[in-house]
């Protein structure tokens, strides 16, 4: 099976090429993106050129993808509305199977999250000095200012970009806090869990943005009317 992951939550774009084997591993053969090639300025939006690079690099046809594996948030509002719909339309294109990845599934994968390690928060930066936090996989993300975070009432461990920062902010408030070394989750790690969730060991995930903030974007008052041009 030929995957492609789509990552954009962080705004940092992230595309890779991924070919499960015979024997059942993932390898990934071309990334666009963090560890990967550069994507330049405004990446996300930049990803539907890109992606057609990697694939003609690789020789391989767009319809030959068996899965996509799209990154569904918390994060970037831009990153997310542009990595998600062109993930969508390449499976209405090619009827490739969809699976959103919720971003802190990954994490949560990479960092190990189990009754024998201490408990897990993921952390990411929002804007404004605050950051979404997860405390439970079950309960989901929040958003909270970094001054008024909630502590933790035994030693965590942290995984995501914000890690150092809220692991300062806990300790400075007398609490205690070990970040992982896992900022961000890698591209295997995404196509893992899509392929969990695609083959039944997993709950199924439509890729749809996890927004944690409502909308910036209000409205008109009643009774207001945009001007004549």
């Amino acid at each position: 099976m030929r995957i492609l992951v789509i990552k954009g939550s962080d705004g940092e774009g992230v595309l890779a090429l991924i070919e499960r084997g015979d024997d059942g591993v993932l390898a990934v053969v071309r990334q666009a993106g963090q560890s990967g090639q550069a994507m330049g300025e405004r990446r996300a939006e930049r990803m539907a050129g890109v992606l057609d690079d990697l694939l003609l690099v690789q020789g391989w046809e767009i319809g030959s993808l068996g899965l996509i594996a799209a990154v569904t948030g918390p994060g970037s509002f831009t990153g997310l509305r542009a990595t998600l719909a062109l993930a969508q339309g390449i499976a209405l294109g090619t009827g490739a199977a969809l699976q959103g990845v919720a971003a802190n599934a990954a994490l949560r994968r990479c960092a190990g999250d189990g009754p024998d390690l201490a408990p897990l928060w993921c952390v990411g930066m929002a804007r404004r000095d605050r950051v979404f936090l997860e405390r439970d996989a079950a309960q989901g993300p929040e958003a909270f200012m970094m001054d008024v975070l909630p502590l933790p009432d035994r030693p965590i461990r942290l995984a995501g970009d914000a890690s150092l920062a809220v692991a300062a902010r806990i300790r400075s408030a007398g609490g205690v806090a070990v970040p992982s070394g896992v900022e961000r989750p890698d591209v295997w790690t995404i196509a893992a869990v899509a392929l969990d969730q695609h083959e039944g060991r997993l709950p199924s995930r439509v890729a749809l943005p996890l927004y944690v903030d409502p909308p910036e974007a209000k409205r008109p008052a009643a009774g207001l009317r945009p001007s004549p041009l």
